[in-house]
């Protein structure tokens, strides 16, 4: 899309290249027909000349035909110096152009401190850091609580019912502890991580708006280097456009000077011509002075002409190349839009027999929308209701990226470069759960590694797979 638009920008600024070919071809037609006729008219003033008697001074031949060239070349002098001062303007309203964006550069460059941005911004990772791994932990031991009191293993740690109430044994130091205690810790470690998970979004923009303010400040220091550059380039191609106007102008100075020389000389000779010889000789040195003046222009805008059609051919080739891309950005979006539609398909599906084979009861679905928001429909006292993954238990958020993963890995081919899928660390499902889902997964790749605390491995036999207990140190 970058290139379309450089391209695109290119063509508008060629400007009409057809119209003013078509112009300058007629402008060359036009001063053909003239050159011809006025070829027609010298060859008639030369019979004319020729049937006369009187004698031409070939001295006098000689300083019109000098005085010819000159005009010629005056004429030449002219339409140069009117080009360079042309072009003269055009580059110093460049420059002004580049010295006016160069401030602009710098004052934004000047009002930003990089290595102050850095600084905060490494400050705010480092914070968010610390926020992850407290939340990690929090949600880790908020997790095991509420399972042990919600849990139907909870035997296995031990209740009972005291003086105090039902008591259960804490799974860390193995002592009892009243359920109402257990709840009130469950409670607190619920508020600390709503507060990291609050200080988390917190700090996530703000690390992002100081690495946009960053590439900023980087972008304008590439900028003032560019525009250094050009300056540069302009500067010197104006001080040799400069050069080149002061020697015309020279030149012209020069050609004038000598001009008004043979001007007197061809005066005091033409008085000793006769009236009528000398007007015939006058008529045929300003028809080859308008014939030689003609002849340079045509050349000028022959090359003018070939200079259009060879811009006309290249913007013809830009304009190919914009219809390729445009095809091309087509074709892609178009993959970009089946790509997404088969990965909400793939996951949706897979979400809903995964659903089916580990049996969560209080999940009724789990889907992708069509923006890619994952929504999740619960039973909550009888009812189904909208959920937020956040209130999930950890085998079912586990789950869905397992399944999340599985659609990326089927959607996107992933097989083709690396075929072995892995699982890794299950211990948040049960053995039975673990067992099902192995299974399933099984079915979507030739090769599964699947690792399990010890805890929970099973002792089933699977023909792509093999349960291997972590190294204990």
């Amino acid at each position: 899309m970058a290139r379309k638009r450089e391209l695109t920008a290119e063509i508008e600024s060629a400007g009409d290249v057809d119209d003013r070919l078509e112009d300058q071809k007629r402008e060359l037609a036009t001063k053909r027909d003239r050159l011809d006729e006025l070829e027609s008219t010298l060859e008639e003033l030369y019979d004319e000349q020729d049937d006369t008697d009187t004698d031409t001074d070939d001295v006098l031949q000689e300083l019109r035909d000098e005085r010819a060239d000159l005009r010629s070349d005056e004429a030449e002098c002219e339409t140069q110096i009117e080009q360079l001062e042309a072009a003269i303007d055009r580059l110093e309203e460049r420059r002004d152009e580049i010295e006016a964006d160069l401030e602009d550069a710098r004052d934004a460059i000047e009002e930003t401190d990089i290595e102050a941005l850095k600084r905060k911004r490494e400050s705010a990772r480092a914070e968010l850091d610390d926020v992850t791994e407290r939340l990690d932990v929090l949600q880790s031991v908020l997790t095991a609580n509420r399972e042990m009191v919600d849990s139907e293993f909870t035997g296995v740690l031990g209740s009972d019912t005291g003086l105090m109430g039902d008591e259960v044994t804490c799974w860390t130091c193995g002592r009892s502890a009243p359920v109402e205690e257990l709840e009130g810790t469950i409670e607190e470690l619920t508020e600390l991580v709503k507060a990291d998970k609050r200080r988390k979004r917190e700090r996530e923009p703000e690390i992002e708006e100081l690495t946009e303010q960053i590439e900023q400040a980087r972008r304008s220091e590439t900028e003032i280097q560019q525009l250094e550059a050009e300056k540069g380039d302009v500067e010197q191609t104006l001080e040799s456009r400069r050069d080149s106007l002061e020697e015309r102008r020279d030149q012209r100075e020069t050609i004038r000077d000598r001009l008004s020389e043979l001007d007197d000389e061809i005066a005091d000779r033409a008085a000793d011509q006769r009236s009528e010889q000398s007007e015939l000789t006058d008529e045929i040195e300003e028809t080859r002075v308008e014939i030689e003046t003609l002849r340079r222009e045509i050349e000028r805008l022959e090359e003018t002409c070939e200079s259009l059609r060879e811009t006309r051919a290249e913007l013809e080739r830009k304009r190919e190349e914009v219809d390729r891309l445009s095809d091309e950005i087509t074709a892609l979006t178009d993959r970009i839009e089946n790509l997404e539609s088969e990965l909400r398909a793939v996951f949706n599906e897979t979400m809903d027999e995964l659903l089916d084979v580990l049996e969560f009861e209080r999940i009724e679905r789990v889907w992708l929308d069509g923006e890619f928001e994952l929504v999740i429909a619960r039973e909550v006292d009888g009812r189904t209701q909208s959920d937020s993954i956040e209130h999930l238990a950890e085998s079912e958020r586990e789950m869905i990226g397992l399944v999340l993963a599985l659609a990326g890995f089927i959607t996107y081919d992933v097989d083709d470069v690396t075929p072995v899928l892995v699982l890794d660390s299950l211990g948040a499902f049960d053995a039975e759960r673990t067992r099902r889902l192995v299974d399933y997964f099984a079915d979507e790749t030739d090769y599964l590694v699947a690792t399990v605390h010890p805890e929970s491995t099973v002792d089933t036999a699977f023909d792509t797979v093999t349960f291997e207990p972590p190294v204990q140190n």
